[in-house]
């Protein structure tokens, strides 16, 4: 496929990988939803490699409705401060709590199974995993709780 500096870069924007991963994806692939695809297949891949990393550092988010009827919390580990204070981090973190209020989740597996209710066509899994290997550091939710009124 003929890849163009926009493409690379519009495919950069919507994956979070870098841009010769990108270049790479849009050359191998037979069309620009392929490259998205193999950019996934990269990333998840990424994330499994991180997996048995040590997480050390942990802080806890959370998300209250504004009329104050239900909100959940989760403990977020990585391996650095640094990444948990990031705006991609939290705006991600944000996302998943916003997608347990609204379905009332109180499990992680069912979480990470639920699409994302600012994205429907992700998987808060997805979502963690993009976020990891953009990072490049294992990222780990644990402690779920949600609770409503």
């Amino acid at each position: 496929m003929n890849t163009s500096l926009s493409q690379v870069q519009q495919l950069q924007r919507e994956s979070g990988a870098g841009i010769l991963q990108c270049r790479n994806a849009l050359k191998t692939a037979a069309s620009y939803e392929d490259a998205v695809k193999i950019l996934q297949g990269v990333q998840a891949n990424q994330a499994t490699k991180q997996q048995g990393q040590e997480t050390a550092i942990a802080k806890i988010f959370t998300y209250t409705h504004h009329n104050n009827t239900v909100a959940s919390m989760v403990k977020v580990s990585a391996k650095t401060d640094f990444v948990l204070n990031t705006p991609e981090l939290q705006t991600v973190i944000k996302g998943i709590l916003l997608t347990a209020a609204f379905h009332r989740i109180n499990t992680l597996e069912t979480l990470n199974q639920s699409p994302l209710a600012s994205d429907e066509s992700t998987t808060v899994q997805q979502a963690v995993d993009k976020l990891a290997a953009t990072l490049k550091e294992p990222i780990v939710l644990s402690h779920l709780t949600t609770l409503g009124a």
